[in-house]
C-alpha cells in the first residue's frame, strides 16, 4: 500500500494500528515477519523519519499526526467520490465562495444540494427564496441527480414573469413539495438546510438581463438562444455560507412567514 520497495513497513502499521506501543521483539512476535531483527529496525527507524511513527523510548507506535492526515485525506477523496464533485468550493468551513457563471452556480449548488450542504441529514428538508425560478438542468443526468432527492423542498420566488409562469407549471409544481409567488423585495436568493444558509448575490447586470429575458415574448428560437447565452456568459456570483443554527432558524421562519401571506 505504501512502500512496495520495503513491505515490512507495511506490516509494521498494520500491526501497530491495534496494538501499542512495541518494542521491535513484541512487534516481530505478532507479525509473520520472513525479515531479521536488523531489517526490521531499518523499516521502523525510516517510518519515524517519514513522521509515521514515533519513538517512546525502546518502543514504537503510530505518529497521531500523521493519523490525522490521513484522516483528512481519505475524508477528501470520500467526498470527491461520493459527490462527484471534487469537493473543491464547499468545504466545511467555507464562509465566502465565489463562482463566474449561472451554469457554473447551478453545478455548485446540486453538487451542494446533493451532499446536503455538508449538513447532517434534516428531514424538515431544503428552504429556498428566489428573485425568479432557476431554470432546470437540459443534461439528463443533471435532472436525475436533481429529482433524486428525497428531503422536502419548499420554495418562494418573488418575479412572476411569462417564464417565471411557465417554469412553476412545467418543471417545479409536479416536483417540489410546496411552492408559491410572493410580491417581495429580496437582495439575495437564499437556500437553508440544517444549520446551514447560502446567500447568493447576483450582480445588478446579471439581475437586469434575467427580468428582461425572463419577462420578453419573444420569438420562442430566439428567446431559447439568449437564455442559453445569459447561462454561459461570464459573471462574479457571490456565496456567502453560514453554518450558524440560530441563523439558519431565522430564515427558515422567515420563509415559512412568506408562505402564510
Amino acid at each position: 500500500m505504501f512502500h512496495k520497495n520495503n513491505p515490512a513497513k507495511e506490516q509494521i502499521i498494520d500491526i501497530l494500528v491495534d496494538n501499542r506501543p512495541l518494542s521491535i521483539t513484541e512487534l516481530r512476535r505478532l507479525g509473520t515477519f520472513k525479515h531479521s531483527y536488523q531489517y526490521t529496525r531499518q523499516a521502523l527507524n525510516e517510518l519515524v523519519n517519514e513522521g509515521m511513527v514515533v519513538r517512546k523510548g525502546v518502543k514504537y507506535e503510530l505518529s497521531l499526526l500523521w493519523i490525522k492526515k490521513v484522516h483528512d485525506f481519505t475524508d477528501k477523496v470520500i467526498a470527491n467520490y461520493k459527490y462527484g464533485t471534487q469537493n473543491k468550493l464547499l468545504p466545511v468551513k467555507a464562509t465566502y465562495v465565489t463562482v463566474h457563471s449561472l451554469e457554473e452556480l447551478g453545478n455548485f449548488m446540486l453538487d451542494a444540494l446533493e451532499c446536503r450542504f455538508l449538513e447532517k441529514k434534516d428531514q424538515r428538508g431544503f428552504y429556498g427564496l428566489l428573485h425568479h425560478l432557476w431554470i432546470p438542468f437540459i443534461n439528463r443526468e443533471k435532472q436525475r441527480r436533481l429529482l433524486a432527492l428525497t428531503e422536502p423542498i419548499q420554495v418562494i420566488y418573488t418575479k412572476k414573469t411569462i417564464l417565471d409562469q411557465l417554469l412553476y407549471r412545467a418543471c417545479y409544481k409536479p416536483h417540489v413539495q410546496k411552492i408559491c409567488f410572493v410580491n417581495q423585495e429580496i437582495d439575495y436568493d437564499l437556500f437553508v438546510y440544517n444549520q446551514a444558509t447560502f446567500q447568493i448575490y447576483f450582480p445588478q447586470e446579471l439581475l437586469k438581463l434575467m427580468d428582461r429575458l425572463y419577462s420578453v415574448s419573444a420569438n420562442p428560437f430566439r428567446k431559447i438562444v439568449d437564455l442559453f447565452e445569459m447561462t454561459y456568459k461570464q459573471f462574479s456570483i457571490s456565496i456567502v455560507v453560514t453554518r450558524n443554527k440560530d441563523i439558519a432558524n431565522q430564515h427558515r421562519q422567515k420563509i415559512r412567514d412568506l408562505f402564510q401571506r
